[in-house]
Formats: structure tokens, sequence, C-alpha cells
């Protein structure tokens, strides 16, 4: 570790925090560690929007529906403070009744959110939209873009990519990008890749 100063700005803070968070989702870590760093990454990323002018995904976005907006947000914003406080009357004997895919919901909100301040997402970024996309495929709005990366895909064949499981999946993806293939055949080399 390095002695000297690093000039860090908030955006590449919550961009690391982010990379963090989804290496982790990926290989299975800790999700209520996946969970404060999605999150923490998620509040600088809400206040640069606001700064902005923007709302970000799960607060006013056309990428959920209107409809599940509200209770996406309280699903959400329930543990934040917990994790992060015991100041208040009571708080040192509470216990948390954590719902694991909150990070996943925290790490779609972060990628989205960087996506509307216009900067590109990174591969692990798109490759975990893709991967929520396949997850909650009924909570996507059908004037968002990544409503397209299931559509055009089977029941079955949705199943099949969420039982083989998402550790791998960000390699396949960057690999596939990089040869400049479509999204369409990720799942074909995903399959070779981990022998099935």
């Amino acid at each position: 570790m390095s002695s000297t100063p690093e000039k860090i700005t908030k955006i590449e803070a919550a961009r690391r925090q982010l990379k963090h968070a989804l290496e982790l989702y990926f290989e299975h870590g800790d999700p209520l560690i996946v969970y404060v760093l999605a999150s923490a990454a998620h509040q600088v990323v809400h206040d640069l929007l606001e700064h902005a002018g923007k709302t970000s995904v799960f607060f006013g976005s056309e990428v959920i529906k209107p409809e599940h907006r509200n209770s996406v947000a309280t699903f959400l914003r329930k543990p934040y403070s917990f994790t992060k406080h015991a100041d208040r009357k009571g708080d040192p004997d509470a216990v948390l009744d954590f719902e694991p895919r909150l990070a996943e919901h925290w790490l779609f909100a972060t990628v989205f959110g960087i996506k509307d301040l216009g900067l590109e997402p990174t591969d692990l970024e798109a490759s975990f939209v893709w991967w929520w996309t396949i997850l909650y495929p009924d909570t996507v709005s059908d004037a968002s873009p990544v409503k397209a990366i299931v559509s055009k895909r089977t029941p079955e064949q949705i199943n099949e990519i969420r039982e083989k499981g998402r550790r791998g999946w960000p390699q396949v993806y960057a690999a596939t990008m990089k040869q400049g293939r479509s999204v369409s055949g990720l799942e074909i080399k995903w399959k070779l890749q981990s022998g099935a």
C-alpha cells in the first residue's frame, strides 16, 4: 500500500466500490458486504445524478415499471442505515432480516446511474445488467432497452441460464464483446467454456 496521497473523484470512488461489489457478487461473496459496497456506491451516483438534474433508476427512471417503483425503493433502502449506524435508541440490539437479493438491485441501480451520468459501462458493469435482466425480467419496463435482452429468449433458455449460475459470466461476456459478437451468442460460448 502506497503512503502517497491519492486524488480521487466522487465518481471514481463510486466506481471502485461498485467494481469490488460486482467482483464479490459474481464470485458468490458475502451478500451483506456486496450490499454495503453497492449501496455506498449508489448513494454517490444518486447524489451526482441529483446535481445533474436527473433521477436514479429506481426512483423515477423508465427502467422500472411505475407500479413497482415505490415498493422497490422501500425494499432497497430499509437496511441501508442499519449497516452504517448503531447510535439510535435500541439500535445496539437491533436485528436485521437481510434479504441477499437487495445487493443485486443496488448493483443494477448503480450501473444504470453511471450510464445516466453519460459514462460508458465497463465490461463488468455491462455483464451485470445482462445478468440482472435475466433474473428479474418482469420488473423491467417494456420501454427499457435492456428488455430486448430477455425478449428474444424462451422461458426454457432463461431458466437454463439462471440454473447455470453467475460465476464466470463476466469473463464470458467480456471475451464475447471483444470478439465483436452480439449478446445473443453469449449463452453458447458460456456453455462451451463451462463444459455444459
